[in-house]
């Protein structure tokens, strides 16, 4: 990111980091909100992941805003448990539902 000029862009602030050490801090809770958030799971495993989600109505900007992830939860063929697990959790969430596509 630093090689491809990510960390001089206008607009763009880099938090390096596990997501954990900032998802609960003032300066990414005060910041309004983010248009679109992608977040790269990897290693880590569901709970980590449900934990993320039940943040993510702090963080999204407002009802335009988008949000996707990646991780291997289903590197085998259990990757439709998963999808469904997902969208069952995030739909449950009646302050995430406005965000959901």
């Amino acid at each position: 990111m630093r090689d491809n000029g990510w960390y001089e862009k206008d607009g763009v602030r880099i938090l390096e980091g596990r997501w954990q050490d900032f998802v609960d801090t003032p300066e990414l809770l005060n910041s309004g909100g983010f248009d679109v958030i992608y977040t790269d799971t990897f290693s880590e495993d569901y709970s980590d992941l449900r934990q993320f989600f039940e943040q993510l109505p702090n963080l999204l900007a407002d009802g335009d805003s988008r949000f996707s992830f990646f991780n291997g939860l289903g590197a085998t063929s259990k990757f439709s448990f998963f999808f469904a697990l997902v969208g069952s959790d995030l739909s449950y969430q009646s302050s995430f539902r406005r965000f959901l596509l």
